[in-house]
């Protein structure tokens, strides 16, 4: 027996495996959410292989598309676009897949977006962004006790105090177009602070809840690092 029935609810997830890491922590993820939530999960995997076999996709009972992208960057505001497109259900979460929040974080961003009578931005977590290094991530594998990760917070490393990526959530009757992101962005930049920033002054409610964010250890490439354009990241203040 879950503990939540979830099923107006979606959370979307755009997945490039380029690494055993990005599968194992994927897997980690989505075993968080089944174990709480009675709920949908729509996955695109974009790449130039597949990686998520069938036999991984039907064992989470996810929605699942690969589309072949040969890209040397992850166009990830696009992704997030299109998964927008298909969701069925009135509320989502767009989601990185290798992090992990506490579930009250997802109830309480829920009950305010029920309540809420303006457009809503949510964050299932406070900002605080936690990196999980690879010897907690494994220790973590081997029960996932998310009450163990989160009693050893004080061994991570506060990657950031004000986080805007990773997680957050809205209503699809906020976006009649179901379109979201800002496609002239991509790749790993500053796509997270240019939705915030866009959103609230387009008058959109921001609420956060208070709970940590945990992010899995992985190995790193150019799609874990902002693309070099020859421009400056924009510091968005």
């Amino acid at each position: 027996m879950k503990l939540f029935n979830l099923y107006n609810v979606t959370f979307l997830f755009y997945v490039q495996i380029d690494s055993q890491d990005r599968k194992d922590n994927l897997k980690l993820v989505l075993n968080h959410l089944t174990r709480y939530f009675e709920t949908n999960i729509i996955i695109i995997e974009a790449s130039s292989n597949r990686y998520l076999s069938d036999e991984f996709v039907m064992s989470y009972e996810v929605d699942y598309q690969f589309i072949k992208d040969v890209g040397e960057v992850f166009h990830t505001t696009k992704y997030r676009n299109l998964l927008l497109k298909q969701c069925k259900s009135p509320y989502f979460f767009i989601c990185d897949a290798d992090i992990l929040v506490n579930p009250m974080g997802i109830i309480d961003c829920l009950q305010h977006m029920s309540q809420s009578k303006n457009p809503i931005l949510v964050y299932p977590y406070n900002g605080h962004f936690f990196d999980v290094p690879l010897e907690f991530r494994k220790k973590y594998e081997t029960k996932e006790n998310f009450t163990d990760l989160e009693n050893s917070e004080s061994s991570f490393k506060l990657w950031f105090k004000y986080s805007l990526g990773g997680i957050f959530g809205g209503r699809i009757v906020d976006f009649p177009d179901k379109s979201l992101e800002n496609e002239n962005i991509y790749g790993w930049g500053p796509d997270d602070k240019e939705r915030y920033y866009r959103l609230r002054n387009a008058g959109f409610d921001v609420y956060r809840a208070n709970y940590p964010l945990y992010h899995l250890f992985h190995s790193r490439n150019a799609n874990s690092k902002p693309p070099n354009f020859g421009l400056p990241i924009l510091d968005w203040t």
